[in-house]
């Protein structure tokens, strides 16, 4: 039976978190955590010259390293499936991780382009008849394209030698989104692998590290100028929606629902709504007082931040409900507490409510998401429900 858990998001005077996000836990790694993966009930952590590490996150607040292993290069990012892992190593361009065994991962093989640096990989396996390929993003070398079918040996498959720096690659379908630094936005039709072509630039304010697409609508990581949004509904012909360039330095994107979240190299997490894209605007943020934001992977309300020398940290969305909260959660309430445990202070006389307002009639169940409680005639306070 998987439990629910209640926490009192309690935060130190310190840390520099916005009403919606808060801090839920850290972990210190030997590296320098550069890029991340979620898979399952695991996360994965490029940390630099510390290599590859394994970490079960099933529950965000018990952040526990399962193994690790070295790898060759400098773990830069990298892209999870259920065994196999694949780490753009900087100098030692794309390197495969096998996880047969969690606690044992092994470096199995790596492939050295001639020139350039593996800095971001993805890997697809349709509609290309069944191979597996890698993409990787290799800063001067431009897009390399890999064959991964058998991960054990790795093939040179095509390349397209992109104007900028390629730093960061997005693969839907037969189009591969690169972001190319300050070259923009590079749109390739890779149906040929071996033979990528041109099908679209947009330069964009700023220079282009990362790119997610999301049905028609391309996400840009756009250093200085941001996060852009662009309509690619006609992708030899995209144009700029809307934009919010209140960032210092956007380095790398990820998806939570109708938000992006931006890792900020210079200033942290930014959380921006883009229900409407043309119109986005920042719900929350985070900023650390040391070390850096080069990468963030979300899982439900649960934002996972690389944080460089710092280590991993992992965030909280609290998704704002308009409901006026108490300045202080009731000393009571602050620890962990089972559906079980809650419905007992329910019977007692607490009140549960959704994060809309209505009040929740027990037995209903817990989901992950953010509650309030209250006493009866007393100010609300608010709750997160991790799974």
């Amino acid at each position: 039976m998987r439990w629910a858990l209640a926490l009192v998001l309690v935060v130190p005077s310190w840390a520099q978190d916005s009403a919606y996000v808060r801090t839920v836990n850290r972990l210190d790694t030997p590296g320098y955590v550069q890029g991340l993966a979620l898979e399952g009930d695991l996360l994965f952590i490029a940390d630099g010259d510390g290599g590859f590490r394994v970490v079960k996150n099933a529950n965000p607040l018990d952040l526990t390293e399962l193994g690790s292993c070295t790898v060759p290069g400098f773990a830069y990012h990298l892209f999870a499936t259920p065994r196999y892992q694949f780490i753009a190593a900087y100098n030692k361009d794309l390197q495969v991780v096998d996880l047969n065994d969690t606690l044992h991962p092994v470096a199995i093989t790596g492939y050295d382009f001639p020139s350039g640096l593996g800095l971001d990989v993805v890997i697809q396996d349709r509609p290309w008849e069944g191979r597996a390929l890698a993409f990787v993003a290799a800063h001067t070398a431009g897009l390399q394209v890999l064959e991964v079918t058998d991960p054990t040996s790795l093939s040179f498959v095509g390349a397209y030698d992109t104007p900028g720096l390629a730093y960061g690659v997005f693969v839907q379908d037969t189009l591969a989104y690169v972001a190319d630094s300050s070259a923009g936005l590079q749109i390739l039709n890779v149906q040929d692998p071996s033979n990528p072509t041109l099908v679209a630039t947009f330069a964009a304010a700023g220079e282009v590290y990362d790119v997610l697409v999301q049905g028609t609508l391309a996400f840009l990581a756009a250093g200085t100028g941001g996060l852009r949004i662009l309509n690619v509904a006609d992708p030899a012909m995209p144009f700029e929606i809307g934009s919010y360039p209140n960032i210092g330095l956007a380095r790398a994107l990820a998806v939570m629902g109708d938000h992006i979240v931006v890792a900020d190299r210079d200033s942290g997490i930014v959380v921006i709504n883009v229900a409407n894209p043309a119109v986005p605007y920042r719900v929350g943020f985070y900023h650390p007082a040391v070390g850096t934001a080069e990468d963030v992977a979300v899982r439900d309300s649960i934002m996972y931040v690389a944080e460089g020398t710092e280590g991993l940290r992992a965030l909280a969305f609290l998704r704002p409900t308009g409901i006026r909260e108490s300045a202080s959660p009731a000393p009571e309430a602050a620890r962990l507490l089972h559906p079980e445990a809650l419905q007992v202070l329910v019977s007692g006389g607490i009140e549960v409510y959704d994060a809309t307002g209505r009040r929740l009639q027990p037995p209903e169940a817990l989901r992950p998401g953010v509650y309030l409680l209250r006493k009866p005639a007393g100010r609300m306070f608010k709750v997160l429900v991790l799974p």
